[in-house]
């Protein structure tokens, strides 16, 4: 490539605007051409690699360059990737809060600062208390127990980015658990079968139940203690039985209402597709409710909704 298209301004900026990594071949002067290197940066944040040195180490060209493309920040210069100080300001706002960042995706500029700076608990946390997913980007101290914990004391949502093996280990779900129930999701299968974790998850927040494992999905004493000690468990518990009994097809004895086994309707060679009524509440049902009828094996007129089934109400007159 000749001399003289390198140093033509007009066709690298043609070119940087369809690919930023074309600035690499431009002339050194045009590379320290901040408004063109700018162009190539949005395009691509690699565009700032090949820049001048100048520019790579001017805090307000980077600052600049970020706003465009957090990830230039990996090309700035050392220096600056090892400034926690700059790194703090290039995310602020004018009004100095971390909020409404002018990076569009603020929390990302920890995976391009220096490892070592990765590896600054203050830093990371600085950032966590916005932006709960800079977490991600902390490789070390993401496997870090007690850091995890305080990072989600701060803010709940670091939670989901903690390292996969503290999911395994039971004082970690546990105390992340308790500060925020829906946690669980995370932990491991053995973990969610755990049934301290799983009562500690359902009080700090009743939804967290959905995330039980499957052995204590179809336990039901276990079930009942839980709707015990909240109340607001009864819903999610309720939906559970409905997936547990569509799964597992099982017939249900109730001899306190009806002589017979019921089964899921859906399973069932009686079912119709009119309108019916529970014989445990008297409420009436449209076929395409969410609630599951289970009918009579036997082919008597007589049907309980998935709740009569569940809390084993009595039957009406």
């Amino acid at each position: 490539m000749s001399q003289a298209f390198r140093s033509d301004r007009e066709i690298t900026l043609n070119a940087v605007k369809g690919d930023g990594s074309m600035l690499k071949y431009a002339a050194e002067e045009l590379c320290g051409d901040a408004e063109l290197v700018l162009v190539a940066v949005e395009k691509d944040g690699v565009g700032l690699k090949y820049a001048s040195s100048d520019l790579r180490g001017d805090c307000n060209f980077v600052k600049a360059a970020m706003q465009r493309n957090e990830s230039a920040l990996k090309y700035a210069s050392k220096d600056l990737r090892q400034n926690g100080d700059f790194i703090r300001s290039a995310v602020l706002d004018d009004a100095g809060t971390l909020e409404d960042s002018s990076c569009a995706r603020p929390w990302k500029t920890l995976k391009y600062v220096d490892v070592e700076l990765q590896r600054d608990r203050d830093f990371v946390l600085s950032l966590v208390d916005s932006w709960g997913q800079a977490l991600k980007y902390a490789v070390e101290l993401r496997t870090d127990r007690a850091f995890v914990l305080e990072a989600a004391r701060r803010n709940s949502t670091a939670l989901d980015y903690a390292a996969d093996e503290l999911w395994e280990d039971h004082s970690f779900v546990l105390a992340a658990v308790q500060r925020q129930g829906s946690a669980l999701k995370h932990a491991s299968e053995r973990l969610r079968c755990d049934k301290e974790i799983v009562l500690s998850a359902a009080v700090a927040d009743a939804s967290a139940i959905r995330y039980a494992g499957i052995k204590l999905q179809e336990d039901d004493d276990f079930l009942a203690t839980v709707e015990g000690v909240n109340t607001s468990t009864r819903k999610y518990i309720l939906s559970m039985k409905r997936q547990t009994y569509k799964r597992t097809a099982k017939t249900i004895q109730v001899p306190s209402r009806h002589e017979h086994a019921l089964v899921p309707a859906e399973h069932s060679k009686w079912r119709t597709n009119a309108a019916w009524y529970c014989d445990g509440c008297g409420l009436r049902f449209r076929v395409d409710s969410h609630y599951l009828r289970y009918e009579c094996t036997e082919g008597c007129d007589f049907d309980l909704c998935d709740d009569c089934i569940g809390l084993d109400q009595p039957a009406t007159a």
